[in-house]
């Protein structure tokens, strides 16, 4: 799950993990058009472990972010069910990585030679899924605080992309514009030996350690 819904970060998209093992910085954007593989797919759910933090700046998309005395523990860690309405997934074929692999390869090679990594980690988006509407439904430790709740509603009052589905309010709906990628799907970039000279690459699902490590996209 990308940490907001965005245009850019469609599949093609080439970023190394950094030495913190959280986030991830941009190394640059493939020439591929995934846009011809596009599946849709009527209904994606997923339940994430993530804290409040990351759910506000996900909701506010670029809107109002609480202030440092509104009260709301952003630290606070819950489950939430998030299920995509009208999805579209886009993907690169393999036939299309293997005509960018030279310009993989130089990408890597560049960035290596530039900022000097020692046994960086390289990942590409392979999918990316894109949707209508969002669906958040919060956790029951969230909407049964009484303090999280009255702080939820702030974010959601006055906006105009973000509304309650139920009179219980424990469940928000998101409308997105066209075109914004939610989820994503990674695969690391295994460099064998060294990438200088007549070293050479493979694309293989990203380790589970990995995976599970970005998670969240930064």
């Amino acid at each position: 799950m990308y940490a907001a819904p965005n245009g850019a970060d469609k599949p093609g998209r080439i970023y190394r993990l950094g030495n913190d093992k959280k986030t991830d910085f941009l190394v640059g954007y493939l020439d591929v058009n995934p846009t011809a593989q596009i599946i849709v797919i009527p209904e994606r759910e997923q339940t994430k472990t993530l804290n409040l933090g990351t759910l506000v700046s996900f909701i506010s998309t670029g809107g109002t972010i609480f202030g440092a005395n509104a009260g709301l523990n952003l630290n606070q860690i819950s489950k939430f069910k998030i299920k995509l309405n009208d999805a579209h997934v886009y993907k690169i074929s393999d036939h299309d990585i293997v005509g960018i692999f030279p310009d993989l390869k130089k990408r890597l090679q560049d960035d290596i030679k530039i900022f000097g990594h020692k046994d960086p980690k390289y990942f590409i988006v392979r999918e990316a899924v894109t949707a209508k509407d969002i669906f958040i439904q919060i956790d029951k430790s969230l909407s049964s605080d009484a303090d999280v709740k009255a702080n939820l509603e702030k974010l959601v009052d006055g906006k105009v992309n973000v509304k309650w589905t139920n009179s219980a309010k424990d469940e928000i709906k998101i409308t997105l514009d066209d075109g914004l990628f939610v989820f994503y799907k990674p695969e690391q970039i295994v460099l064998s030996n060294s990438i200088d000279g007549t070293g050479k690459i493979a694309i293989t699902e990203a380790d589970k350690e990995s995976f599970q490590l970005l998670s969240i996209g930064n």
